[in-house]
């Protein structure tokens, strides 16, 4: 992304390159910011991924570099547990409660209930 928050390149959804993501320039020091979850536009609908942000000075301007890493079952298997413990990951972008987007490494879990 430029100065502007214009995004420039763009691997999970190349049609939006020219388009302008104004989030990213309302913060005043990315550095201080650490990684967070955000709902990531994808071709095909809505993601979740941990995103993180940095800002290169350029002539007096910022670059702006947004990475993410998709938040979903691959993630949970590649993490490295005590024995007997297991990761879960709620996917959920959406304010109901949805047993479906509730998922461990291997699938999604059985009859769910939010406490």
């Amino acid at each position: 992304m430029n100065f502007q928050g214009t995004l420039i390149s763009s691997a999970q959804y190349p049609a939006r390159v020219g388009y302008k993501e104004e989030w990213v320039t309302q913060v005043n020091d990315w550095r201080e910011a650490g990684p967070f979850l955000r709902k990531e536009e994808l071709p095909d609908g809505y993601d979740l991924s941990l995103t993180v942000v940095r800002a290169l000075p350029v002539e007096k301007k910022n670059l702006y570099i947004v990475g993410g890493k998709k938040m979903d079952r691959r993630l949970l298997a590649s993490l490295v547990l005590p024995a007997g413990m297991r990761a879960l990951l709620y996917r959920n972008l959406d304010p109901s409660f949805s047993t479906a987007l509730l998922l461990d490494s291997n699938d999604t879990l059985p009859e769910c209930r939010p406490f």
